[in-house]
Formats: structure tokens, sequence, C-alpha cells
């Protein structure tokens, strides 16, 4: 009998449950202070047993997973990516939780199988190593460091044979690409043992052969960065080929510097490339939740709390489908960074919006929302947090978002949480972006609130951008539920008469989008989003690697030349649009009651001319 630990562990929990109440149903028999034991026996103590699911961390919610994986007894351990929260949490350094994993499964007497990024994991519990390749899975003789040593050996034949054919201007030999086709093949290097079996994806979590393109139909949620490649790897290597500009020693640096991501000194930060970038500051990139105001305008106005908290949430995943196909990143902004605009509806109502990056360490973004004569406020703050995970990314969007329907000050805010966001196969394989995890949303004025479960596909099976989720008041009544998909369809079906609608439909809605108003770049200041990174925008367009490096450099250098000088003569950084207030960053401006007044108060706000230093 085999227990299954899937990689994406909320797929299993019931994320409106306590670990208690969730323990309870899945094994029913025993007192409330056995579950509890047990689960203390997890990490899992005190009042942690008692809090609804969907609040924990990642962390805690694997020792849920693995408290209830135990009470199967099984006698072989299915283990997909078990360390992702664990480590994740625990940062470059093995925490207790990890400890505690490794400690325990070399301890039990039955058979491991485990996919695992991480390679101090692999060599503390694995007995055998297997290579998964050409369809075939075979054993490796040898430990982590000598799978890595081959990779090491094999790596430089192929960039010397790359960098001789860029002399030459001439394609590479046939030897040298199939000779990548065989490093591809061993990367994807299986951990196997006798007794634990361990699948090593140096790909991370859903990469490898095993996570090959998505279903037909699916196209935009993977990402080919050249038309001929499908990872970083071979897409540098084409660039290479087609460089016509500068020394060719220049440009083979960035292949040498991504390969050295082998060597386990190497940081993520140093492989970030512009090729991968989404030509757009993530300031604007915020703006994908104001596409369709019509979804929340006139919510103030629905005399039932339910409905009014569903219109929000239906404004809150209709944002997600509108990005770039593709695993495109925006730019990180820098201090000080601005971005604004104006939306003009068809009704002759306005919008506006306005975003700042606050902090650069940790990196703020703070933005400001509103439309005076449609009765609706937004605001928020993101505080994203990156790690690299072997061929993989993960981003915890901690932050929230902030939705204030102003003709109902009863209501308060409509608090809308992030999911986060893995970038998989980085390195090897098809790039696919996922969001992941749940987040809650909730009204504590109305004691509405919906856990949405954003599914990741699994390693066996699944579909692409899947989202559940059950829509609550008090805690406990269930009013209706939601589910579908935010890149196409979500539905919502109510618990009390079990009628069903369509919340959100990508493609229909598409067509009603309304498109931000932003000044020309020759009229805005120099710290302005799309002006501060036309230079960097301008390269990608023309698929100039070498150009977009040379911009990106330039604007990071003299934000660290400012920081220096800010330094040197003790000043400070002031924010110009938001200051912290109550623990979040609130836009400086005072909310009028009278819409026309509004719409001149935030005008003269936003485009006033900056502050003299």
């Amino acid at each position: 009998f085999s227990g299954y630990f899937a990689q994406h562990h909320v797929d299993t929990l019931d994320p409106t449950l306590s670990p208690v109440k969730f323990l309870q149903s899945k094994f029913p028999g025993k007192t409330d202070l056995e579950y509890r034991s047990h689960l203390g026996a997890f990490g899992i103590t005190g009042l942690t047993g008692m809090q609804v699911i969907g609040t924990l961390s990642g962390g805690q919610k694997s020792r849920v997973a693995f408290a209830a994986l135990s009470l199967l007894n099984p006698h072989v351990l299915l283990l997909d990516e078990p360390t992702n929260h664990l480590d994740i949490e625990a940062s470059h350094t093995a925490g207790p939780g990890l400890d505690a994993l490794m400690a325990a499964l070399q301890a039990w007497n039955g058979g491991v199988i485990l996919i695992s990024h991480d390679e101090r994991f692999i060599t503390t519990v694995s007995t055998e190593l297997w290579v998964c390749n050409d369809g075939k899975v075979q054993k490796f003789y040898g430990d982590v460091t000598a799978y890595k040593s081959r990779l090491r050996f094999h790596l430089p034949i192929l960039l010397n044979l790359t960098k001789s054919a860029l002399t030459h201007r001439t394609q590479p030999p046939l030897s040298a690409m199939g000779l990548f086709t065989n490093i591809q093949g061993a990367a994807s290097a299986v951990a196997s043992r006798s007794k634990r079996h361990s699948i090593d994806q140096p790909g991370g979590p859903g990469s490898g052969p095993t996570d090959g393109p998505p279903p037909p139909g699916e196209d935009d949620e993977t990402s080919v960065l050249d038309q001929e490649q499908g990872n970083i790897i071979m897409a540098m290597i084409s660039q290479l080929r087609q460089t016509r500009h500068g020394p060719p020693e220049s440009v083979f640096s960035n292949v040498s510097t991504l390969v050295m991501a082998i060597y386990p000194s190497v940081d993520w930060r140093h492989l970030r490339r512009s090729f991968v970038l989404e030509p757009r500051s993530m300031l604007e990139r915020i703006t994908d939740f104001m596409s369709h105001p019509e979804l929340v305008f006139g919510a103030e106005k629905i005399p039932e709390p339910e409905e009014r908290f569903t219109q929000v949430l239906s404004y809150y995943l209709s944002g997600w489908h509108i990005k770039p196909k593709g695993v495109k990143k925006p730019y990180n902004p820098v201090l000080g960074e601005i971005f604004r605009c104006r939306y003009e509806y068809p009704d002759g109502t306005k919008g506006f919006y306005i975003a700042e990056q606050v902090s650069h360490h940790p990196p703020i973004s703070a933005y400001f929302y509103i439309s005076p004569h449609n009765k609706v406020k937004i605001a928020g703050e993101l505080r994203p947090k990156s790690k690299f995970l072997g061929n993989s990314v993960a981003t915890m969007m901690e932050g929230e978002n902030r939705v204030f329907l102003m003709d109902r000050p009863e209501d308060g805010e409509y608090v809308l949480g992030l999911p986060n966001m893995y970038a998989r196969g980085i390195l090897f394989g098809t790039m696919i972006l996922e969001l992941g995890d749940t987040t809650m949303c909730k009204n504590d004025s109305t004691g509405m609130s919906c856990a949405v479960e954003f599914k990741t596909k699994g390693w066996m099976g699944g579909q692409y951008n899947v989202i559940t989720g059950k829509i609550k008041k008090g805690g406990s009544t269930e009013v209706g539920s939601i589910d579908g998909r935010w890149s196409h369809q979500l539905d919502y079906k109510d618990s009390r008469n079990g009628k069903q609608r369509v919340l959100f439909n990508a493609s229909q809605q598409t067509k009603s989008m309304v498109h931000k108003k932003v000044a020309p770049e020759e009229e805005q200041e120099p710290n302005e989003s799309r002006r501060l990174w036309s230079k960097l925008t301008a390269a990608i367009a023309n698929k100039d690697m070498e150009a977009a490096q040379a911009a990106k450099l330039e604007v990071e250098e003299s934000q660290r030349a400012l920081a220096r000088e800010r330094e040197a003569k003790g000043i400070v950084h002031k924010q110009r649009f938001f200051e912290l207030r109550d623990g979040l960053w609130q836009a400086k401006i005072d909310i009028l009651d009278d819409p026309d007044k509004m719409v001149a108060a935030v005008e003269e706000w936003m485009w006033a001319p900056p502050p003299k230093e």
C-alpha cells in the first residue's frame, strides 16, 4: 500500500477546515485530543491545530499533509517535491522542519520514491540515483557529486564548440547539438535506491521530461523563448548564433554565466537575463486588475452582502488572464519610480491610478486607484520574495488588494490576498508560469470570506490555471462555490438554491476591456516607468540582448549612485505619493464626498510638479 505526497499538497487539504477537523473527516474514530497529539508530533502544536488550514503557512500545510499521510500506514511513500515549502521558509539553510523530515525518512523501514530539487535532501535520504532520459530509466552508479561532475565535464565541450561556431559565424556542428541532447537528458537525473528512490530534478518542481507541453489549446501557459528553443541555455546559444554586433567574447559570457548555475555557489540574481523580461514595469503590470471595472462598478447598490462579496471577488479574479504569452517577468521597479495613468469610461466617468516604489530593501510597490463617480477605491501593496529552486523560481507574493465601496462605508474594506507564482523549466524543459497555493479573500464587517485555491498542475496529471473556492458567511455557512480556470472561465454555484452562472469569461470580457491612457514619454518625468525603462523596452522589442542588458544595467547603476549620494549626504528617501499609516502604505490624499471635487483633487494631486529637493 502506497502513500502519495503531492508537490502542491493544497490539492489534498480542505482550506476551510482546521487540521484537527481535517484529520477527523479523513480518519474518524479518534478524540480531538488524539488528533492534536498526532499533529503535535509533526510540529502543529497548540492553537495552530484549531486554525483554518487556509490561514496556515506553506510549511505548516506540509506538516498537516504529512500527518494525514502517516495515518494511512503506507508501505511505500511517493514524495513529489516534499521540501518545497520547508526550504522556502528556511531560506538557504535547512530548518527544523526539513531536518525532521530527513531524520524520519532515514529511520523509516518502508520504501521511498522521491522527486526533489534539494541536493542535501537527496544526499541524506537516498541510497540510489536513477536517470530519466529518452523514455528510459537507468541506474546511475554514483552520488549527486558524481552526477554534477558529469555535467561539468560535458558542458564546457558544448560551450567550446558553440564559441568556435560563433567565431566563424557558422552553425554549431551537429555533434555539439547532439551532445546537448545528452546533457539535457542527464539533467533530469533520478536519484534511486532499492529502499529510497529519488528522482532528482535540477529543474525543480514540475520540470523535466515528465512535464511536457500542455494540452492543445493551452499554448499561452508555456513559453518558447526563441522560435527554435524552449529553455534559457538553448535560447542563449541561439542568441549567440544570431549576434552580429560586438566582440564574441562579450556575448559568450552570458552563456558562461548561466552554465555556472550548475555550480553550487551561484545566486539566482546573477542568472536574470533581459530576454525573459516583460517589457513593462511591475508598477504598470498591476493595472491589469483595473481592466474590468464593470465587474465591481455598482456593487454598492446590491442589497445582499453575499452578492456584493461575489461581485468584488469576480473583479479580483478577472486580472490574472491579462499577461504576455509565456513566462515573462516585469521589470523590478527602482526606489522612487512611479507609474500613473487615467481611464475614460463609455459613460463619461473617469478612473485614476498611481503606483510608487516606496521601498527597495525589501521591495514594496504601493498603488492607489479611484473612480469617484463610480464610488470605488482600490489600494494595496506588493512585497514579493523570490527563491531560486534549481529549474524553477518561486515568488511568494506577500501583500494584499483592498477594495472599498465608497457608498457602502459600513462594509469597510474587502481584503483580497495574492497567490504565489511559480516559473518552472527555466533551465531545462518547457517554461511554464503557474499561480499556486491558497489565498484568503474576506470582508470582516459582513462576515463574508472565501479561501481561493489556485491549483497548479500536478506532476502526474491535472490542468493548468484551475481555481476553486467556497464562499462562506460567518466562517461556517456555505453560501456558494467558484470553480474553473482563471485563463478561461470561472463559474459560480449558489449553495442555497443550486443555481449556477458564469462569474467571469476571459474571452468575452476581453472585448469590454478599458484601456489606460498614459502621457507620452517625452512629457513624463525621468522616474516614470515608461520613460525610465524606455531604452530597455526598445532593446527587447528589437531582440537585442546586448543593448537590453546595457540599458538595464544603466538604470540599476544610476540608482546605486543615487543611493550612495543620499548616504553620503545623510539624506533619507521620502515617498512622494504614499505614506506609512497603521502599518499600511496609503495614498497622501483625502477622500471627498463630492465626486466632481474628488476628480479635480485627484488630477491636481497626481500631476502636480515634483517637489524640489
